[in-house]
């Protein structure tokens, strides 16, 4: 797993997610249904954000799909990620997968 889209990039803790992957050498994009301070920051470190949701937004070699519980089954992206069969974590789950091994 490589490469690595979240939707929902724009909040505080999927955001923190994004930098976190990147520096640990994963491809990364995103998307939120509205630019921030959050999501102007990430792209100027290199991450693709796209703003509004919809299925374009995932690469067509897309690893794994990262969604903020705000996020509803029925968002275009979610919906193109379970279309193509992408692997999907909500952002707990992801928390959970990428800092299993971390201690205190």
């Amino acid at each position: 797993m490589k490469k690595i889209h979240i939707i929902g990039i724009g909040g505080i803790g999927t955001s923190s997610l994004a930098r976190h992957l990147q520096k640990n050498g994963f491809i990364l994009s995103g998307s939120d249904q509205s630019s921030s301070s959050q999501t102007d920051a990430l792209q100027k470190e290199g991450i693709q954000i796209f703003i509004g949701q919809k299925k374009e937004n995932i690469a067509a070699d897309c690893d794994l799909v990262i969604y903020s519980p705000a996020i509803a089954e029925e968002n275009e992206e979610m919906q193109a990620a379970t279309d193509r069969e992408i692997q999907k974590m909500s952002y707990p789950q992801a928390l959970g997968y990428f800092f299993q091994d971390k201690k205190n």
